[in-house]
């Protein structure tokens, strides 16, 4: 999602029978909360998004007034109008609208949220096409020496691979036992599998699940099934969530797609709550609570019927 505020390049539309349309952007010159906000419409069992990335267009400093001007200069300089103009272009700061969201969003995106922006010692105009090779190299040199890019890779990588519950786990005085698998998204016997897999045994990746490396390289066979799908079974024990991370060598770990999981809502993106026996093939609620607290219960036999002659 993009947007861009410069009305004065982008005059109004007009569409009949719909009404009269301008520059987005003035209202959200940084969209980066729009797509949070749609997540949860496309995607509700979904908790926070994997990686937000925001790229700004460039910026340049505030600029501070070194000499006191005229009195005139000053009435003009602090009267209605300029004074309107800057509070607008505050307003479509796409810097400030980032710095805004990260403030209000940190604990949500803890290690999530990168933003990206080129140092510029003046704004470009939008139309400047004359000195676009400059911005771009720019925003090379400028990005190559961020670390955040490096982590930002780590996380895209991480989030190649995703976690599935082999069957419904069993909740045993207030602690959920079971097994699941960590998958790949890319098929296998694909070339860019194997390239992945071939940069994971070169840094010595490993997954970490709920704190605890798992045995083996990334890149070792009992990682691979016998079809050749990336496939590796993890046994937990857990009381509510389940993080599995990916390291790679010495690095900080980063979660895989979806983690960390709330089990219960695995169990629904799965479908393994709805078990067979009910009209909404759900247990009964009483037989649920009895399995939470690590009771059986023997049901008695129902009575059979007299037929009706």
């Amino acid at each position: 999602m993009s947007g861009s505020a410069a009305p004065w390049y982008f005059p109004a539309k007009r569409i009949p029978g719909v009404g009269t349309f301008q520059d987005g952007a003035l209202w959200r010159n940084n969209p980066v909360d729009l797509p949070l906000w749609e997540i949860p419409v496309v995607w509700p069992p979904i908790r926070r998004p994997n990686v937000v990335v925001s790229l700004g267009t460039g910026s340049s400093g505030s600029h501070v007034p070194t000499s006191h001007p005229s009195r005139l200069r000053a009435i003009w300089r602090e009267g209605f109008l300029p004074r309107s103009y800057r509070a607008f272009m505050e307003l479509i700061n796409g810097q400030k609208i980032a710095q805004a969201f990260k403030n209000g969003r940190r604990a949500e995106l803890d290690g999530r949220y990168f933003r990206f922006d080129v140092e510029l010692d003046r704004e470009v105009d939008l139309d400047d096409t004359g000195r676009m090779h400059e911005l771009a190299t720019k925003a090379r040199e400028q990005f190559c020496r961020s670390e955040d890019v490096d982590v930002v890779a780590r996380c895209l990588v991480a989030t190649r691979f995703y976690f599935e519950l082999e069957s419904k786990p069993k909740k045993i005085k207030g602690k959920y036992s079971g097994s699941g698998h960590i998958f790949c998204r890319l098929p296998r016997n694909c070339p860019e599998l194997e390239v992945l897999l071939e940069q994971l045994t070169k840094r010595a990746a490993r997954f970490i699940v709920n704190g605890h490396g798992l045995p083996g390289s990334v890149g070792d066979r009992s990682f691979i099934d016998h079809q050749g799908t990336f496939r590796k079974r993890v046994e937990f024990e857990t009381k509510d969530t389940l993080s599995v991370l990916l390291q790679e060598g010495q690095a900080d770990p980063q979660h895989i797609s979806g983690s960390p999981y709330a089990v219960h809502d695995l169990m629904d993106m799965q479908g393994l709550n709805n078990d067979f026996g009910t009209p909404d093939h759900r247990k009964r609620k009483e037989r649920e609570e009895k399995e939470d607290e690590g009771e059986t219960r023997v049901e008695e036999p129902a009575k059979k019927r007299r037929r009706a002659r």
